[in-house]
Order: C-alpha cells, then structure tokens, then sequence
C-alpha cells in the first residue's frame, strides 16, 4: 500500500521494474515498466492520475495506460494499493483506490526486459519550480509468486532521478 500525501505540486511515486541491459524506445541504456501515482500540480488541477508506462513511453497500442480511466482524486491524503506481476516478459497491473474493494485492472504489456531486474519502490518531486510537498510512506509488500532468495548486502536504492536522466 501507498498513501501519498502531497499539496501544490507535481509528484511522482510507485512500483517499478527496471532492467539495467535492456536499450528503451531511444536506444538509451535503461528499460522499466511501472505504474506511477502521479500527482500533478496547479497547472493540471492539483488531482492525481494513474500511469502505466515504459521509460518515456505509454502507448495504448502496446497496453500500457496514460491515464487509468475514472482515477483522477484531488491533492491531499491518497491511499492507494498497487499491483505488478510478471510472468515472463508480460507484465500486468491493478489498484485499489483508497486502498479499499476488488482490483482493478490497469495494463497489461509484453515487454522484453533483459536479466537481472531490479524491483523497486520509488517517491519524489518532480516540479522544476518550486516544490511541493510530499509524505509517502509504503507498506504492506507482498511477494506473491514463488519467491527466489535475495541477498539485500550492499544494495543501493534506485532513485526516480537517477532513472530519468539516464
């Protein structure tokens, strides 16, 4: 789970996949697949939308999601539930919002990310002005499918920036 709290801005926070070996849509070192609580400032509405994406890349053709259909809330407290399975290289998508009632689908997408994948949680401001404010926090993770041992020593965290401008 999810809950973002942020106020006069534009954020950014969610799930990612991202494999370090796979070129993007660009020809850049860098692929991922995630679904992203976008949290937009003034100039949008101050409300959030869901997203579905590859680096730079959302195309409904492929079946990721620009904008999940009937999520748009206003800027505040947002409770979310966030899901990303993998089988293979089809990566599928569902959220609950305010963290409450059945999943809903977001995506579903065919994406040839190359071994090793790095899985992560992400949280930001993305504003070039002046900021916003942001809380995130995240809880409850679960992994659901037949789990493989990971050893955390000496792992860095990979951060929304750091992608981006790759």
């Amino acid at each position: 789970m999810v809950i973002a709290d942020y106020a006069d801005g534009s954020i950014v926070t969610g799930l990612i996949v991202y494999s370090a070996g796979t070129k993007d849509s660009q020809n850049r070192d860098g692929e991922w697949v995630t679904l992203k609580l976008w949290g937009r400032g003034a100039a949008q509405g101050n409300n959030a939308v869901l997203q579905y994406q590859r680096r730079q890349n959302d195309a409904a053709a492929l079946g990721y999601v620009g904008v999940q259909p009937g999520y748009n809330p206003a800027q505040g407290v947002l409770p979310i539930e966030m899901r990303l399975k993998r089988e293979g290289n089809v990566y599928e998508s569902w959220f609950k919002p305010n963290a409450e009632g059945d999943w809903i689908p977001v995506g579903k997408v065919t994406n040839e990310l190359q071994e090793p994948l790095e899985v992560g949680i992400y949280a930001g401001v993305a504003d070039g002005g002046p900021p916003g404010r942001l809380t995130v926090s995240f809880d409850y993770f679960r992994e659901a499918s037949a789990p493989t041992p990971v050893d955390p020593q000496d792992r860095l965290t990979v951060t929304w920036g750091e992608l981006k401008d790759r």
